[in-house]
């Protein structure tokens, strides 16, 4: 998925010569005509490779362009492919970082509720206790209560028993 550099253009062929201006001379002609018309003829020549020269630069002229411009939308489809990347790991970072926090804060939210159900546990215990203490507290009083009842019933029936015996002594007595 990687962006290929354009290659560049092949360079042009040579552009084929224009057929002679003039067709062969004739024999008959003098020779300083027929120099005049080599001359003539050869400065045609150098006017014409002159010219295919200049339009070959032009042409590879047009072609260094097209490369540069080729290079250059190239270049600009790199960059934003890059920024493209970029944006994308910096989506996949905040999205990391959300996780992150979303799961602290579901850490968080399991530590408050732990402590929340351990103190929970810790009131139901010593409520547990507290009603422990508070049984064997009255279970301790009805005890004591109980003893303190069966005590004075124990001195009343001791009395009882004393004032009998006191009245039968005394009947005793009289008689």
């Amino acid at each position: 998925n990687q962006i290929e550099p354009p290659s560049p253009s092949p360079s042009p062929l040579p552009l084929p010569s224009p057929p002679p201006l003039h067709q062969e001379m004739q024999m008959d002609q003098d020779p300083q005509q027929q120099q005049q018309h080599a001359r003539i003829q050869q400065n045609q020549q150098k006017k014409e490779a002159f010219l295919r020269q200049k339009q070959q630069e032009k042409e590879q002229r047009r072609l260094e362009l097209q490369q540069e411009e080729d290079n250059h939308e190239w270049m600009i489809k790199l960059q934003k492919k890059e920024e493209k990347e970029e944006e994308e790991e910096k989506r996949r970072e905040m999205e990391q970082e959300r996780e992150m926090q979303l799961q602290m804060q579901m850490q968080l939210q399991r530590q408050k509720e732990e402590q929340q159900q351990q103190q929970q546990q810790r009131i139901q215990v010593q409520w547990k206790k507290d009603e422990v203490v508070q049984m064997e507290d009255r279970e301790r009083i009805q005890q004591n209560q109980l003893k303190k009842e069966a005590f004075l019933r124990q001195k009343q029936e001791e009395q009882q028993e004393q004032e009998r015996e006191q009245g039968q002594q005394q009947q005793q007595q009289q008689q």
